[in-house]
């Protein structure tokens, strides 16, 4: 029996998100993308600002360890107290390139999406949290950034035997919400609301296919 990867489309905060592993959007350095408490002053949410917060010394000396990462790579960590927080047992740093950089970046895009998953399946993680790479700082059209993620969730996920039965795509605000929910209705039909009693485990296979989309409010 083919089993199926439940794509989750919501708003809200990356660390609220339970999951095997998280993953943030740095910089080269995995230096938290600016102080830590830079999300607090701005008013922004700055995902990994939040991320090494919240991770703690552990997680920010396992990045002082394996920085510094080149653009279009990932890097993979210890969660540090995240762990505790949402049960993250790794998260991974995903460099991306900036909007306007010259070159094919789509492809640089497309191949960073594509490592960071197959890490992630190294792991054996079942469930993964991921935010809206891409669209903050580095100022990737939203449904530009939607369409390239989510195709390739889809395709590398689906065409292999891979651990994940769940990918979780954090969103940060309304332009974000409705990119990537266009993208997911013209892909995998109208979302529909996610209960608990949903929430199960499936059967591993290596004929995974989309199991529709699904959103779902973090509290």
């Amino acid at each position: 029996m083919a089993s199926k990867l439940r794509l989750v489309l919501t708003r809200g905060c990356i660390s609220n998100t339970q999951a095997c592993a998280l993953v943030t959007s740095a910089n080269m350095e995995l230096a938290g993308n600016g102080l830590p408490n830079y999300w607090r002053h701005s008013g922004r949410r700055n995902v990994d600002g939040i991320v090494h917060t919240l991770g703690g010394q552990a997680l920010q000396h396992a990045c002082r360890d394996a920085a510094p990462v080149p653009i279009g790579s990932v890097a993979i960590t210890t969660s540090g107290e995240l762990a505790a927080l949402c049960g993250a047992k790794h998260v991974l740093h995903a460099v991306c390139p900036d909007g306007h950089s010259n070159g094919n970046i789509e492809a640089i895009y497309t191949s960073m999406i594509r490592l960071l998953l197959k890490m992630a399946d190294t792991q054996g993680a079942r469930s993964l949290a991921v935010p809206a790479l891409g669209t903050g700082v580095k100022d990737w059209n939203p449904k530009l950034a939607a369409k390239l993620m989510l195709n390739e969730i889809a395709r590398t996920t689906c065409s292999s035997a891979s651990s994940l039965r769940e990918v979780t795509v954090v969103l940060p605000d309304a332009r974000a919400w409705e990119a990537y929910n266009s993208v997911g209705r013209a892909g995998w039909g109208e979302p529909k609301p996610l209960q608990k009693s949903m929430m199960t485990k499936v059967k591993a296979g290596s004929n995974k296919k989309i199991d529709g989309v699904f959103w779902k409010q973090l509290v």
